[in-house]
C-alpha cells in the first residue's frame, strides 16, 4: 500500500472514529472529557469539534513527517474536509432539540 493510500485510509478512519461514545473511551488515559449522557447539545458539538481538530493537526502532522506532495496533500484535506462537514451535519440534527442521548451520539459517528 503506498503512502498516499495509507494516510487516505487513515484520514477516513480517523473521520469514522470522531464521534464515539464516552463507553468506547472508558479505559483510556487522556485529557478529553468523558460525556454522561444525555448531554447538553452545546457540550456535545464542543466536544466533536475538539475531536475534529484533534484529527485535523494529526493529519496535518502526517503530512508534514512524511513530506507529502502539495497536491496529494490537498486531496487529502480535501476529503478529511469532507468527511468533517458530514459528521457536522450529523451532530446539527442530533443537537436540533437542544440534548443529546447516547443513541443519538452513535448515529453520528
Amino acid at each position: 500500500m503506498t503512502t498516499f493510500r495509507k494516510l487516505a485510509a487513515f484520514a477516513a478512519l480517523s473521520l469514522s472514529l470522531v464521534v464515539a461514545s464516552s463507553a468506547a473511551f472508558a479505559g483510556e488515559k487522556g485529557a478529553h472529557e468523558k460525556l454522561a449522557f444525555p448531554v447538553a447539545g452545546a457540550t456535545f458539538k464542543q466536544h466533536v469539534e475538539a475531536k475534529i481538530e484533534k484529527k485535523r493537526a494529526k493529519l496535518e502532522g502526517r503530512i508534514a513527517d512524511k513530506k507529502i506532495p502539495a497536491d496529494k496533500a490537498a486531496e487529502l484535506r480535501a476529503r478529511f474536509n469532507d468527511g468533517a462537514t458530514k459528521v457536522k451535519a450529523e451532530v446539527e440534527k442530533a443537537v436540533a432539540d437542544g440534548t443529546v442521548t447516547k443513541e443519538e451520539a452513535k448515529e453520528v459517528g
